[in-house]
Parts: structure tokens; sequence; C-alpha cells
């Protein structure tokens, strides 16, 4: 396992490779890639609230408004300030910070965030083509481990498929049914 002193494992799971990809080397160091750290709530969820609210009626109901859930779900600037920190601590950049959605996106060179989060980086391919993902778990300082909830964009693996494509056409169809 990845540990190194005055750093843990990331509690989230490790990457699982789509089946059949086959690692083809190392990625390119200096290849520029862009991940996304998702920070704690600034509270933690209130269930008894929720509870609460589910017996009123709709109508009844208090439905906050944008800011007013970005207050009190948000991220703690404080919590912001350390990801950031530590992020330019390691050659990174922060190219954006979001109290209300949780998150600071970092670009930097693929070696920077490999040294930063304490894994490799290779490239694998499959049949549906060719992506760079870790080659173990990540690791980060205990202090950020109780505030970062995921690390996301260190694979490039497309996860998600289009449901909207004709695979006879390649184009993409204005429904998901062909008349």
């Amino acid at each position: 396992m990845n540990e190194t002193p005055g750093k843990v494992p990331d509690h989230g799971k490790a990457v699982r490779l789509p089946q059949g990809a086959r690692m083809l080397g190392p990625l390119d160091p200096q290849e520029c890639i862009e991940v996304t750290v998702r920070v704690r709530p600034r509270a933690p969820v209130d269930l008894a609230r929720i509870e609460e609210q589910a017996t009123l009626l709709p109508a009844e109901r208090h439905y906050p408004s944008r800011q007013e859930y970005a207050a009190a779900h948000g991220a703690d600037p404080a919590d912001l300030a350390k990801v950031e920190a530590f992020a330019r601590e390691h050659g990174l950049t922060v190219k954006d910070s979001s109290p209300s959605l949780r998150t600071v996106t970092l670009s930097g060179p693929s070696a920077a965030f490999a040294a930063t989060f304490g894994v490799g980086l290779s490239i694998y391919a499959t049949d549906r083509g060719a992506f760079h993902a870790p080659t173990g778990p990540i690791v980060m300082p205990a202090d950020l481990s109780q505030i970062i909830e995921a690390v996301v964009g260190l694979d490039s693996w497309p996860h998600a498929r289009p449901h909207d494509v004709d695979p006879h056409e390649g184009t993409e169809t204005t429904s998901s049914f062909k008349y």
C-alpha cells in the first residue's frame, strides 16, 4: 500500500479498471490534466429536520433558496483554503474554488498530481479506446483526509455512455426511439 509518513490512504475506493484493460505504460509526466477535489459540507446533514419536513404537506414545507442552501450545506471557506494551499505547495494550479459546489478544480502536469496524491498514472487501452488511470490508491495528509471527500479526474475513462446515439448512423437522434 502507498503509505507515506504523515499521509493516510484515501477513504474512497481505488479505480476499478474496465474489463479487458491493458496497461500500455506510464502517462507522459508533462501531460496537463484537470482534477476536481470535493470537500465535506460545512455542517452535517440534519436528518431530524429532513424527517420533520417529510411529515408536512409540500405547501407547508420550507424550500431554501440557493443562497440559503449554500450557506447551510456548502463548504467551509477554511476547508477550501487548506485544499488550495496544499495544491499550490505541490505545484498545481487552482482553476476554480466553489463553496456552494464544495469543489476545488485543479490543473497541472500529471507528474505533480502523481506526487501530490502518491500514485502512479498509467495509460491503459480497451476496445473502446485509451485512457489514463492511477495505479494504486491515493494518499493524502491526515488533516486533509477529514476534509476531502473525493478526488475526481485522476482517471480519464468515460464512465457513462451516451444513450441517444444511433449506432448505425453515428449521429445523435432527437429521441431515444425511432418511428
